[in-house]
């Protein structure tokens, strides 16, 4: 899945982009939450990149899981990466794998602290699954 850029300054979950996404027995919820349509083993991915640093918030990156839209989410995975505050420009991305098991309605997604540290570039940030 492709990220689209937000304007928000707070904590979120990534929106994607579904014009430049390919689904395959999987569909979306409200632009952020992946459900799951076709029960089975899955390995899921997450890349992100950040191009700001936060003095008093870690750089994580959370993919969350919920068994339906109606459940609280629950992390599966979790991913830090650190920039120093120089002051330079840099970029840390924080990278994550994991096969899950999942049911069908089962609904992923990545929540940030921060939208606005994000590197939107393309290929910078993306989020996928694939069924096993």
């Amino acid at each position: 899945m492709v990220v689209r850029q937000q304007t928000a300054h707070k904590s979120g979950y990534l929106q994607w982009d579904m014009d430049h996404s390919v689904l395959k027995s999987v569909r979306y919820y409200h632009n952020m939450w992946l459900t799951i349509e076709q029960p089975g083993d899955y390995y899921v991915y997450s890349r992100v990149t950040f191009s700001k640093g936060d003095p008093k918030l870690p750089l994580v990156s959370m993919v969350k899981l919920r068994e339906s839209e109606k459940i609280e989410e629950k992390i599966v995975m979790q991913a830090y990466c650190n920039l120093d505050s120089s002051g330079v420009s840099q970029l840390c991305t924080a990278t994550q794998g994991e096969l899950l098991t999942l049911e069908k309605g089962n609904q992923l997604s990545v929540w940030l602290p921060d939208l606005s540290l994000v590197n939107y570039e393309e290929g910078a940030t993306t989020f996928g699954i694939f069924r096993l």
